[in-house]
């Protein structure tokens, strides 16, 4: 219509009418649209032809950035209003308008651009729906045109490849139930062209303002290395990205003051928080702990967690609201990275009100890893910070619910994840409870969290035990969670084991079910899932009892090499 025309520009308008047409031809034929949850479209129907043929020659009125721009931003917004099968047309259909646009004549590498972050912000919708197989089939049309645009795009090949790489590891972490069994060679593959991208724009601009894409691609090995539990390669990797932030604190310049701006810009945020991840995690594994876990490289020295998280919520934050057209991709991307970085930043809060961790107070130790009574001493200093504490971890675990609700999907997993972690608060102040901590507990936290775990329990898709795993050929029968869920799945059953095991001995057997599913969902993990089922007092425990929930991954992460899966 003119209206239409007019509000969304004359591209847009043609896109939306593109996608209006491909969904009755779709309900004509009994298929849904294809976005929704990539069926194939009907019979007959092909979208380049009826693009060839009948779109006016509006991709010429705007530049393939700005077309871009246009067609992510509307999905963005379509896609948190909670469209899913309009975002995921505007998306498929904008490729191929863009595509139009150089027909007859040598794409330009603006154009290869365009396609390329068209391509990536639709394989994100994929990987959000846990599609992992197919956001990879589109990953590879992103990664392709991005390589197709030569030297001078080398941010869209960083940004492109270092998805591609992190959407396979989830994949080979999630087990041969992702469809996806050579997971870990793509995984190598993409790593690698995402650091010959970076190397290749540092050498083309002498060295100089390259920085944060060498942090982006180094983001992607060590959050690729955490979900395969290569323990190794992210340490290095994590090394390297706090080595690069530390040679350019001589106050001269921020590297990294560009990036929200650019089409890195959310994999910088997403390399930054898992370095907080890491140096959370490491930092746990210390000398306090009889598991402890030695941490070579940069771990002992690196940057307070705190202000890695600071610095990636800085960051995720201004990519979310860039109106630059570059970032369009990244900003839609940045939107989740907010909810991830304020749910870390939550569990780096319950590191310090755990009852686990001895920390050193006012009045001394408040608290041991062996059940010893704390707060005792009569220091009210010492009682009101460790009230400040647990308080500062709830008020984070709330607004990392309220930033997972805020992206629209209300049900989706991740949200389920963020309630999980409020159910680690009140297991927490139930376990400051039962030692005494200074009055401080909370008696009535194993009712909360009890409540709250099984809400994050129906969102992971398992209301009750599984009695199979995710690989299992009768895996839906058995009420086990989707593949690409079950080791987040695992922990939660977990941590829920304990606190039914807390409820009374009227609760044991259906405490042990949980404990059980746990165990057989992720067999090879000696540490954080079977610590958790032990008893309260885990969370916030270090060494082999840490973890985090990562949104990125969609999975706990830890610093152990033990392998809840083969990435081979």
């Amino acid at each position: 219509s003119h209206h239409e025309r007019g509000v969304l520009g004359p591209a847009m308008a043609f896109v939306m009418r593109a996608v209006r047409t491909h969904r009755k031809l779709a309900s004509a034929a009994a298929f849904p649209p294809r976005g929704s949850v990539n069926a194939a479209p009907p019979r007959g129907y092909n979208a380049r032809r009826t693009l060839a043929s009948s779109a006016p020659s509006v991709a010429g009125e705007v530049s393939p950035g700005d077309l871009c721009a246009q067609v992510v931003g509307y999905a963005r917004h379509e896609w948190r209003r909670g469209e899913r099968a309009t975002a995921a047309g505007v998306l498929e259909h904008g490729a191929e308008l863009v595509a139009r646009a150089s027909e007859g004549r040598e794409p330009t590498p603006d154009c290869h651009v365009a396609v390329s972050r068209i391509h990536l912000a639709w394989a994100a919708m994929q990987s959000d729906a846990g599609e992992l197989a197919h956001a990879h089939e589109t990953l590879q049309l992103a990664c392709l045109a991005a390589d197709r645009a030569g030297a001078s795009a080398a941010a869209d090949r960083v940004a492109a490849h270092a998805a591609a790489a992190v959407n396979a590891a989830r994949a080979a972490a999630a087990g041969p139930g992702a469809g996806f069994p050579d997971a870990g060679e793509h995984v190598a593959r993409h790593l690698v062209k995402a650091s010959i991208a970076a190397a290749g724009a540092e050498l083309e601009a002498g060295g100089g303002g390259v920085v944060a894409l060498q942090i982006a691609s180094l983001g992607a090995k060590s959050l690729a290395a955490m979900a395969v539990r290569n323990t190794e390669a992210a340490a290095a990797a994590v090394a390297e990205i706090i080595s690069q932030l530390r040679r350019t604190e001589d106050g001269t310049s921020d590297p990294l003051a560009h990036a929200a701006d650019l089409p890195h810009g959310a994999a910088v945020a997403a390399a930054l928080k898992t370095a907080a991840h890491w140096t959370a995690l490491s930092t746990a594994a210390d000398a306090d702990d009889a598991d402890a876990y030695p941490v070579a490289n940069a771990a002992a020295v690196a940057p307070a967690a705190a202000e890695l998280y600071a610095r990636a919520a800085k960051l995720a934050r201004e990519a979310a609201a860039s109106p630059a057209p570059a970032a369009a991709t990244s900003a839609l991307m940045a939107d989740e990275l907010v909810a991830d970085i304020k749910l870390g930043v939550a569990q780096l809060a319950l590191r310090a009100a755990s009852p686990g961790r001895r920390r050193k107070e006012k009045s001394g130790a408040l608290g041991s890893s062996d059940g010893e009574k704390e707060g005792g001493g009569g220091d009210d200093s010492a009682t009101t910070s460790v009230a400040d504490t647990v308080t500062a971890a709830e008020e984070a675990a709330a607004e990392a619910v309220t930033a997972a609700e805020a992206l629209g999907f209300g049900d989706h997993p991740r949200v389920g994840l963020a309630i999980a972690c409020s159910g680690d608060v009140y297991s927490v102040k139930a376990a400051r409870a039962a030692m005494g901590a200074g009055g401080h507990g909370d008696g009535a936290g194993i009712m909360f969290a009890e409540g709250l775990y099984r809400n994050a329990l129906k969102m992971l898709g398992t209301p009750r035990a599984p009695s199979t795993t995710a690989a299992h050929a009768g895996a839906a029968a058995g009420g086990a969670a989707r593949v690409h869920l079950r080791l987040a799945a695992a922990l939660v059953h977990a941590r829920y084991s304990a606190i039914l095991k807390a409820s009374g001995a009227n609760r044991t057997a259906e405490a042990e079910d949980w404990a059980a599913a746990a165990a057989r969902e992720w067999p090879a993990d000696g540490g954080a899932v079977a610590a958790a089922a032990k008893g309260l007092g885990s969370v916030g425990r270090g060494g082999a009892a840490a973890a985090v929930y990562d949104l990125q991954l969609m999975m706990p992460v830890t610093i152990h090499g033990t392998h809840a899966c083969s990435a081979d």
